[in-house]
């Protein structure tokens, strides 16, 4: 035994240190993958793309089922593409878009590295394909070899860990065949010892007997005579008591029922009086209550008409505010109204003059002339001159007349900028128009960008206001202007986004120009992994969560809230010591987390598993990063933690002692509870010796009582976890138990999923019987013939139950003859008299007197012998 315990020792020590083994690899391997992406990923921003694809490429190697495969397979296409290994470029950027079809930083790499994708997939350039498949042939291998490595470490702890629970299984077992053994053992020694405590107790209770039967006779012999002497003076003063005794019981009845009558009088008086001041008091009640409900209908009343006054006069005043706001409203319309007309005249003045003054003595002037003279301005066209006087001469001459018209020219430039541009933020685009036309020109302005950029224009002098045309430019001018907008929140880090802008001359509008803005969005991309420890888990356990928060983005994260929804079936454990805050139960929330470009936070949250969780369901770990500053919001899942089964249950008897005759059938209510967290049957057994027979019942009904249609039972189930079942267990008593004598009674449920788990109740069965001692006492001795005989005969009920159907007879031989008995005989014969008692409870005692008489002519010498004879039944029928 001690050879075996030191094994079992050794063999849990080792297996501790193996299992302290296995946890620090699995806490190692959560971890690495991330900070060794991280690392490549700073690698590639510092432009250090060798050291980005070693890295990168070993991520893919040891961890190919890494949470950041598709940001690995991304970069590291990337990083290729810069250090110029086309061909690996391609294969893991058409890798990247073959398993992440819809990942949004497609939308972001270099349209080179996209076609260079794009011929990989179609299969061009077979040298590329060959190596290509060759090195994602020997990557398959690798990635293979260390899937196995990891199956096979699994394997093997998941064999260890059926060992351990096969070890502490057969444990369990020996010490339950232990505790079996070891009960049945002490049963066996308390039932020997319960035997001979009954065998020495019959053997004092007789000896006892004997004892007492003698001492009786002795005293019986003593008083006899003493009693035949006194015998008549007694029976006088006994006649004579009885008497007094009548008179005077007589007399206390005529005193008690004076005395009742009195009573009942003095408490109907009573009650009339009480009768009539609850009757007052309920109509004062009535008449308050009646006055109380007037009052509050009245106050409600007034209640009313107050708010519909206070209603009606805020709607007055409503409208009254809304006909001045709508009177104001107007007001300011015509005034801006009258001023824009008044801006237009002027204007329409400025230009008339200035055609005056440019092209005086033409069409244009005349009609400029006659628009200012209906504007209300006085102008003075200068005369027209003179015709020239023809020239004499011989030859012929001829004039050609020319105006120069306007045309419309311009330079329209545009300067994106060179850097990519942070999101959420406003963006200045410069731009500048030169008017290479011949006159005054004004150029008007659009934009293609959608309306979430809130694109606007406006000129360089004064971004705060927005502008859709230029100003007028004479012939030569510039204008310098700024485009302003804002990328959108939601852009992912690196989009490439490109639109049009317009600009089209107000004097000839078919005259515009296009120009495409191009930006880089700049962003935080935020990416979470989170993993558990255990894949599986047993109610009551905790498991811890480990968070890794990444920012993979090329500008700083400010201002995020992390939140871990976790599943009801988990509690959250020491959440504030990891800085976290609880949020209805069901969330773990950590506010204020700053990252920079390439930067990582690592974070524990430790749960709970609840006592209900239900076996093999499965938990999730939900983060959802939110950038406050941006409102963009992440989702990442953790790793799937599955419940393991878990068999128990409780059984309880609804009383720790029941009390019984023997041979009586008694029922024992017995509550049966699924305490694990599947849903099973379980195998019933009930201990039958020292009783006749024990039965269970299933408790349809829940009643405690066995109804018509309740079977008897070996099994019950299947059960849901927490479910509950009613029983019945039916014990038949023996019919040969002593009173007083206690005797227990098990019943044992087990799991059928687990026979070796069980759990037993007990409880004691208490015999209680009737117990019933006659007394004979009387003289012995030599009579005459003509003597007395009086005798006592003492029935006690020793027992602790009550007895029915008491009998007792006496018998006697021809040569004696009843003379008297203090109570009537039920029956009385020749030879013989018989007294019946219907119920003698436990510690009563009834005594009856007789007196017999020798008959004259006894012959000397006769004996003469009186007998008697008790007889009784208990509660259940059986006789004694």
């Amino acid at each position: 035994m001690l050879r075996y315990c030191r094994r079992l020792t050794a063999f849990l020590t080792c297996l501790l240190i193996a299992t302290l083994l296995c946890a620090a690899t699995v806490v190692a391997q959560e971890t690495e993958d991330s900070q060794l992406f991280l690392s490549g990923f700073n690698a590639y921003q510092q432009k250090e793309y060798p050291a980005a694809v070693a890295r990168l490429g070993e991520v893919l190697k040891k961890y190919p089922e890494t949470p950041l495969r598709d940001m690995t397979l991304f970069w590291l296409a990337r990083a290729h593409y810069k250090v110029g290994n086309r061909s690996d470029a391609a294969r893991y950027m058409a890798q990247f878009t073959r398993e992440y079809p819809d990942n949004p930083l497609k939308n972001t790499v270099e349209d080179e590295l996209l076609a260079l994708a794009a011929q990989h997939e179609k299969g061009q350039g077979s040298a590329v394909q060959v190596a290509a498949a060759a090195q994602l042939e020997a990557e398959q291998q690798r990635a293979a070899e260390a899937a196995a490595q990891v199956a096979r470490e699994k394997a093997e702890a998941d064999r260890l860990a059926a060992e351990r629970v096969a070890q502490e299984k057969a444990a369990r077992e020996a010490a339950e065949k232990a505790r079996i053994l070891k009960a049945k053992a002490e049963a066996d020694r308390i039932a020997r010892e319960k035997a001979e405590a009954e065998r020495l107790a019959a053997i004092k209770l007789e000896q006892e007997k004997q004892q007492a039967v003698a001492e009786a006779e002795r005293i019986a012999r003593e008083k006899a005579e003493a009693d035949r002497l006194a015998a008549a003076r007694q029976e006088a003063e006994r006649l004579a008591q009885e008497t007094a005794a009548r008179e005077a019981a007589e007399k206390a009845r005529i005193l008690k029922a004076k005395a009742d009558a009195d009573r009942i009088a003095r408490e109907k008086a009573e009650a009339d009086r009480l009768a009539a001041v609850k009757a007052e008091e309920e109509r004062r009640a009535r008449e308050q209550a009646a006055a109380e409900q007037l009052a509050a209908q009245k106050a409600a009343e007034e209640r009313r008409a107050a708010e519909k006054a206070a209603i009606a006069a805020a709607e007055q005043n409503e409208r009254e505010l809304a006909a001045a706001r709508k009177a104001e409203e107007a007001k300011l319309a015509a005034d801006r109204l009258r001023q824009e007309r008044l801006g237009l005249k002027e204007k329409a003045i400025a230009e008339y003059k200035g055609i005056l003054e440019r092209f005086p003595n033409t069409p244009a002037a005349r009609t400029a002339a006659t628009r200012l003279k209906e504007l209300g301005v006085a102008v003075v066209v200068p005369p027209a001159a003179a015709p020239a006087q023809p020239v004499e001469s011989t030859a012929t001459a001829q004039v050609l007349t020319l105006e120069v018209a306007q045309y419309a020219a311009f330079e329209f430039e545009v300067q994106p900028p060179q850097t990519p541009v942070e999101v959420a933020r406003k963006n200045m685009i410069p731009f500048e128009i030169q008017n290479r036309g011949n006159g005054q020109d004004s150029f008007y302005l659009a934009s293609s960008f959608p309306a979430e950029f809130g694109a606007r224009f406006a000129a360089a002098a004064t971004p705060e206001q927005s502008i859709n045309q230029t100003p007028q430019l004479a012939p030569g001018e510039k204008f310098k202007g700024l485009l302003l907008l804002s990328v959108p929140a939601a852009s992912i880090d690196g989009l490439r986004i490109a639109h049009p802008v317009k600009a089209a001359s107000q004097f000839m509008p078919e005259a515009s120009q296009s120009r495409t803005v191009s930006l880089t969005a700049a962003a935080p991309l935020l990416r979470a992994v989170v993993k558990t420890d255990k894949p599986q888990l047993l109610p009551g356990e905790t498991v811890q969560y480990r968070i890794t928060v990444l920012n993979v983005g090329s500008t700083p994260a400010e201002d995020v809230t992390l939140r871990l929804s976790f599943p009801p079936q988990y509690q959250a454990v020491d959440f504030a010591a990891a800085g976290f805050r609880q949020e209805m139960g069901a969330a773990l929330v950590l506010d204020g987390l700053a990252l920079k470009s390439g930067e990582s936070r690592e974070l524990v949250a430790t749960f709970q598993l609840k006592g209900e969780a239900l076996a093999k369901e499965e938990l999730i770990v939900r983060a959802d990063l939110l950038n406050n500053p941006l409102q963009t919001r992440g989702t990442f899942l953790s790793n799937a933690t599955f419940v393991l089964p878990v068999s128990e249950l409780a059984l309880k008897m609804a009383t720790e002692r029941v009390k019984a005759v023997p041979g009586q059938v008694v029922t024992i209510p017995v509550r049966l509870v699924n305490k694990g967290n599947q849903r099973e049957r379980f195998s019933l057994v009930a201990g039958s010796a020292p009783f006749q027979k024990v039965i269970v019942y299933h408790d349809l009904n829940r009643d405690g009582l066995r109804q018509p249609g309740e079977s008897e039972v070996t099994t019950i189930g299947p059960l849901g976890p927490k479910e509950e079942a009613a029983l019945l267990l039916e014990v038949t008593t023996s019919k040969t138990a002593q009173d007083g004598t206690l005797e227990k009674v098990s019943l044992s449920a087990a799991p059928e999923s687990l026979q070796g788990k069980s759990v037993m109740v007990e409880a004691e069965v208490g015999y209680s019987r009737p117990v019933l001692q006659l007394a004979m006492k009387g003289r012995e001795g030599r009579m005459v013939p003509g003597d007395l005989l009086t005798i006592d005969l003492d029935v006690l009920n020793r027992g602790s139950n009550l007895a029915k159907q008491v009998e007792l007879e006496v018998t006697w031989p021809e040569q004696i003859e009843l003379v008297a008995a203090d109570q009537a005989a039920g029956k009385t014969g020749a030879g013989a008299s018989l007294w019946r008692f219907s119920e003698l409870g436990a510690g009563e005692k009834r005594v009856v007197k007789a007196s017999f008489r020798i008959k004259s002519g006894t012959g000397v010498g006769t004996g003469v012998q009186l007998k008697s004879i008790l007889t009784y039944q208990d509660q259940v029928g059986n006789r004694y």
